[in-house]
């Protein structure tokens, strides 16, 4: 591959991710001035903030079962634009909190057990919680 198609395959692959982003920042967007009941900008609904393939952004996203709950999970802000990245980006510590109150005891459990742990983030430890009931 020669100087000039690298150069042309990066610019591809930049543009590609910030494609991605824009649609990522628009529906977010949408999605908090919803949630906040302020009015949204007009700009949001621009069709060049859709994106032409699926975009599943999370931990393990190539395995079915994380797709799946994916596409059940995203708020539809995100989904109109092919993005799918759960429910819980915007989740506060209040939130999870909350969430968490209504799990069952004996999930509840097993996240005081891998709590202690620092290096596990929420993430891992939704995540860990999801395998465990799948």
């Amino acid at each position: 591959m020669n100087t000039a198609d690298h150069l042309y395959t990066m610019a591809a692959t930049f543009q590609d991710i910030c494609q991605r982003w824009a649609a990522f920042c628009a529906a977010s967007v949408e999605y908090l001035c919803a949630r906040s009941s302020v009015l949204c900008p007009s700009w949001v609904y621009l069709p060049v903030y859709a994106l032409p393939e699926p975009w599943f952004d999370a931990p393990m996203a190539h395995k079915p079962e994380v797709r799946t709950y994916l596409l059940e999970r995203t708020p539809e802000p995100f989904t109109r634009r092919n993005i799918y990245c759960g429910n819980r980006m915007f989740a506060n510590k209040y939130e999870l909190a909350e969430q968490h109150r209504h799990v069952s005891p004996a999930l509840r459990c097993i996240g005081y057990l891998v709590h202690p742990f620092p290096q596990l983030t929420t993430w891992s430890i939704t995540t860990l919680l999801f395998f465990f009931v799948m």
